[in-house]
């Protein structure tokens, strides 16, 4: 891996509150992208580079569930103060962090920092809260007669206001499939505990719900469920588990971020809140037969040493197949490190680990990657030929010519708006360090040869008469810089 410099104009915004950094225990050949999370500072936004540092702020608030499913544009949760005290609700904000939207849910309820994102091109998707009074002493002999219980509704809401979609879990789930382990005597029962909704590939809803573990999934035009995918302990499950059996326990139990991948099985992160001892958190993936109800375990990934995240936590399929794990909020003592994310393939090579090593304990509900702020590219390569620079709409200024190459691979190209970390570069007064830095990596570089041209047309840094330097070195974030000759 080689890394070719020159920094970046990035214009950062002043936060507010000190973000916390990260540990990098590896890192080899991450997609290219910042880690995209919360919380990570309590009013401001961070986005963080291979380096465990945070290269972008933006001030937002108190907040929480940041995301990036739009090229350019941020959703996220937000506490919003006005004249009438508190409200919650979610948050559209551009490449300079400026709101340009705010989504309320439609009705008297309230927005649930669960999920909030951009579902459409003239859409949003908006998880909130109801709280209906119910008598669950008739469920249990010490449930509360006079408690509230938290019923979830997921919305479809058009970027106009207008209501296109509305799934109420009370009319579908009863709070009687709740897991024992939820107490009914408490004043506030939340009996399903929605924590993710994600679109299946027919369209319709997977939606992951922790407190009765299960995933649902739901018809998108009548709100029907059509089926129920739960662990041992879940009573609304209606599949056969194969080949995904620890200690006489089937299946998932207090799951995260169930999703469809892109191969067409169902992959979620699963806690294992409720699974016999020693508990311990893993990513599973699924091949269902939804006709025969049958889940057959396909693949699961472990970290060692083990990790149980007691919450939160998630999984994400990054455009390579590749996968990226948050783990929340994880147990952690002197056998169990402090991992904060993993980049990880299905043989079980790790890309990048990160990790917490002093307090403040950094726990993120989820973790992503995105191109935001930067531009990055990864390509696979078969043959000679050239790479970049264009992106898009957006460019990388640097372009790699193949000129041999002895085994397949994939090259990834990164450029950053601002200078590299630790250069060790002492500019004498009449130059300047320039505020941009190229990230060039290969996952076989011995088996290539060619060259790297960097145009310097449209680099704004400088006038198009000065003269550049470039240097190198041959780790990201760290070690001398050598001048290229």
């Amino acid at each position: 891996m080689f890394v070719v410099v020159m920094a970046t104009h990035a214009v950062l915004a002043q936060a507010q509150r000190q973000f916390g950094t990260l540990n990098v225990d590896s890192l080899t050949n991450p997609y290219p992208g910042y880690y995209l999370f919360a919380p990570n500072s309590a009013d401001s936004l961070g986005l963080m580079d291979h380096s465990g540092r945070v290269v972008i702020r933006f001030p937002v608030g108190p907040h929480a569930n940041p995301r990036s499913d739009v090229q350019g544009l941020i959703t996220h949760f937000s506490v919003l103060r006005g004249t009438a005290g508190l409200s919650y609700a979610y948050l559209v904000r551009d490449q300079d962090g400026v709101a340009i939207d705010t989504v309320y849910p439609i009705g008297q309820m309230t927005a649930d920092f669960h999920e909030g994102r951009i579902w459409s091109d003239s859409s949003y998707l908006i998880l909130s809260q109801r709280w209906v009074p119910y008598d669950l002493s008739k469920l249990r002999p010490n449930g509360n007669p006079d408690a509230l219980i938290v019923e979830a509704v997921i919305q479809e809401i058009s970027k106009d206001g207008r209501l296109i979609f509305q799934w109420r879990s009370l009319e579908h789930i009863p709070p009687s499939a709740t897991m024992e382990d939820m107490d009914f005597s408490l004043d506030v029962v939340d009996y399903i505990h929605v924590n993710s909704v994600e679109r299946d590939n027919d369209g319709n809803l997977l939606v992951s719900c922790r407190h009765i573990d299960a995933v649902l999934k739901v018809d998108r035009v009548t709100g029907k469920v059509l089926w129920a995918l739960g662990g041992t302990a879940s009573k609304v499950n209606e599949f056969t588990f194969i080949d995904d059996s620890t200690n006489d326990f089937r299946g998932f139990s207090h799951q995260h971020s169930a999703f469809r991948t892109s191969k067409g099985t169902l992959m979620l992160f699963d806690n294992g809140n409720l699974k016999p001892p020693p508990q311990a958190t893993r990513v599973v993936e699924y091949e269902l037969d939804e006709v025969q109800r049958v889940a057959k375990r396909v693949w699961e990934y472990r970290p060692e040493p083990a990790i149980f995240s007691t919450s939160m936590g998630n999984v994400v399929e990054l455009p390579s197949g590749r996968l990226l794990i948050g783990y929340g909020s994880r147990i952690t003592d002197e056998t169990s490190p402090g991992r904060v994310l993993e980049e990880v393939d299905r043989q079980g090579n790790v890309y990048s680990r990160m990790s917490f090593l002093t307090a403040p304990r950094i726990t993120p509900y989820r973790v992503s990657k995105v191109q935001f702020g930067m531009t990055g590219l990864r390509r696979d390569v078969e043959a000679p030929g050239l790479i970049g620079p264009v992106v898009g709409d957006s460019t990388t200024n640097l372009s790699v010519e193949i000129t041999g190459i002895s085994v397949p691979t994939a090259i990834v190209i990164e450029k950053h708006y601002y200078p590299p970390h630790a250069s060790g570069i002492e500019a004498p007064a009449s130059c300047a360090v320039a505020p941009y830095r190229w990230v060039v990596r290969s996952e076989n570089p011995g088996g290539l040869s060619g060259n790297i041209k960097i145009r310097s047309k449209g680099l704004t840094f400088a006038d198009p008469g000065d003269s550049w330097q470039v240097y190198w070195r041959p780790k990201e974030g760290s070690g001398q810089m050598t001048l290229v000759e």
